[in-house]
C-alpha cells in the first residue's frame, strides 16, 4: 500500500508508530513513501555504516548502506539528506523508495559515480520509486531503470554530453522478461546537457528481445541535450518503444533546435512496431507548431 504525504508538517509519535516510521517528515511531499516497509535515513556527512542502523539518531553513511539494509518487497524507503554521494548506486531489490529528505528545490542529494564510464543508478528491481534526486554522469548514464512500474518524479538527471549516453535509459532486462522498463511514469523532472535526456532502449535478443511499453513520459523539462527523447537498440530487439504516452506538459526549452525528439523507426524494429502518441507539449520554436517540415519530431511509424 502507498501512501501521498502532502504539506502536513511532523507527525506526531502516534502517527509514526502506527505507520511503522522512525523519521519526521516536515512539509514535503512523499510521492509513493510505503506505509508498511521500513524507513532508512542516510546522512553523508554524519553518518556511520558500521554504527548506523539507518534511524534519524544513527543515520548510515551512504546509499548502498542503506539499501542493504532494505528487505526485498516489503516496501522500504530510503530517505537522504542533502549533500553529495560518491556511490555507483544498483537497486536490485523490489519496492523500494529513494526520497530527499530535504524540501527546498536545490537541496536535493546529489548522486554522482566516483568511477568515470559508469552509470550512477541502475535499477534492476520492480517498482522502483525515485523523488527529488540529482544524478550526475561521467561518461555513462545518470540511470538506467530496467525493472518495471517505476515512478520517477522531482529528480534531475544532469550529463556530461557524453556520446550515445543518457540522463534517463529504459532498458529492457538481457534476461528477464518481466522485467523490461515498463509500466512507469517519469514526471516534474529536468534532463539537461545529455546526448539523449530520455533513451528508449532495446533487451537483448533472444531471450528478451523487446523494448519499453506502457510508459507515461509527462511535465519535464528538456534543454541542452543533444536529443531530448530518443531510441536505440543495444539488444538487437523487435521494437524500441511502443504505446507510450510523451505528454501533457513537457517543454522541450532549446530554441529552435533541429530535432527534438527522434523515435525514428531505424533504431528498433519495423514502422509498425513500434507505437505511442506525443501530446500537448511545448516546443521553442517558430510559430506554426511541430510540422514534417520542421523536423522537430521524427515520430513513432
Amino acid at each position: 500500500m502507498l501512501t501521498q504525504l502532502k504539506n502536513q508538517g511532523a507527525f506526531t509519535k502516534a502517527d509514526i508508530d502506527a505507520v511503522n516510521m522512525n523519521f519526521n517528515i516536515t512539509g514535503w511531499q512523499a510521492y509513493g513513501v510505503s506505509v508498511f516497509g521500513k524507513i532508512f535515513s542516510v546522512d553523508p556527512v554524519n553518518g556511520d555504516n558500521t554504527s548506523g542502523d539507518g534511524t534519524p539518531e544513527l543515520p548510515v553513511r551512504t546509499l548502498t548502506r542503506a539499501h542493504d539494509l532494505c528487505v526485498s518487497g516489503r516496501g522500504d524507503a530510503i530517505v537522504a539528506q542533502a549533500g553529495d554521494y560518491a556511490e555507483t548506486l544498483v537497486i536490485s531489490k523490489d519496492y523500494v523508495t529513494l526520497i530527499g529528505g530535504t524540501v527546498g528545490g536545490y537541496a536535493r542529494p546529489d548522486l554522482r559515480t566516483p568511477t568515470s564510464g559508469q552509470n550512477t543508478l541502475t535499477v534492476t528491481g520492480q517498482g522502483f520509486v525515485l523523488v527529488h534526486v540529482r544524478m550526475a554522469a561521467r561518461a555513462g548514464d545518470c540511470c538506467v531503470q530496467r525493472g518495471n512500474g517505476f515512478l520517477h518524479v522531482d529528480n534531475v538527471y544532469d550529463g556530461d554530453a557524453t556520446a550515445a549516453k543518457a540522463g534517463l535509459r529504459l532498458l529492457p532486462s538481457d534476461t528477464d522478461t518481466k522485467k523490461t522498463a515498463s509500466e512507469g511514469r517519469v514526471t516534474d523532472s529536468l534532463f539537461r546537457g545529455c546526448a539523449n535526456g530520455i533513451l528508449f532502449d532495446t533487451g537483448a535478443a533472444p531471450a528478451v528481445g523487446v523494448g519499453s511499453t506502457d510508459n507515461v513520459i509527462s511535465g519535464n523539462r528538456f534543454y541542452t541535450n543533444t536529443l531530448d527523447l530518443a531510441t536505440a537498440d543495444a539488444g538487437g530487439a523487435v521494437y524500441s518503444v511502443q504505446n507510450t504516452v510523451i505528454g501533457p506538459g513537457n517543454q522541450f526549452m532549446d530554441k529552435l533546435k533541429a530535432t527534438y525528439i527522434d523515435l525514428t523507426t531505424t533504431n528498433g524494429g519495423a514502422a509498425g512496431d513500434q507505437s505511442g502518441s506525443i501530446f500537448d507539449n511545448t516546443f521553442a520554436i517558430d510559430a506554426g507548431g511541430v510540422t514534417g517540415d520542421t523536423g522537430a519530431v521524427a515520430a513513432l511509424g
